[in-house]
């Protein structure tokens, strides 16, 4: 849990949501699958639609550039956004994470940063399951 590990780290995290169903994924009404997000970082051809959408190639870029920026500058921005610096680091103090789509409409290309990551499921779990 990020709770946990966040205080012991010495480098920043950054935690994100990927809600965005666009042209190319399956759309067999069961919402987003775990790694569903690889196809706009590489462009997947596992019988996936490629002619991509406008909104498709904003969030590939979008991703692309955010991840290729972590990995050279150790900071994800990305020029397509509005605010470039919207992705903060997660911290006890402020739990923020990036959510890319929405979840509630997954064809909404919206990006941006939230801090209500499934309370009602975060809560559960802590109260049933805490970790010491």
């Amino acid at each position: 849990m990020l709770e946990i590990a966040t205080p012991k780290m010495n480098s920043p995290n950054y935690f994100y949501t990927f809600g965005y169903k666009g042209s190319t994924a399956n759309n067999n009404g069961l919402g987003i699958a775990h790694g569903e997000e690889l196809m706009y970082l590489f462009k997947l051809s596992s019988g996936c639609n490629l002619n991509f959408t406008a909104a498709d190639l904003s969030i590939s870029k979008t991703m692309v550039e955010m991840w290729t920026s972590f990995a050279v500058k150790g900071k994800p921005i990305s020029s397509e956004l509005r605010n470039p610096n919207i992705w903060l680091p997660f911290t006890t103090r402020n739990p923020v994470h990036l959510q890319i789509g929405d979840i509630n409409n997954n064809t909404d290309s919206t990006v941006t940063l939230n801090n209500t990551f499934y309370m009602d499921r975060m809560n559960f779990w802590r109260k049933n399951a805490p970790i010491q």
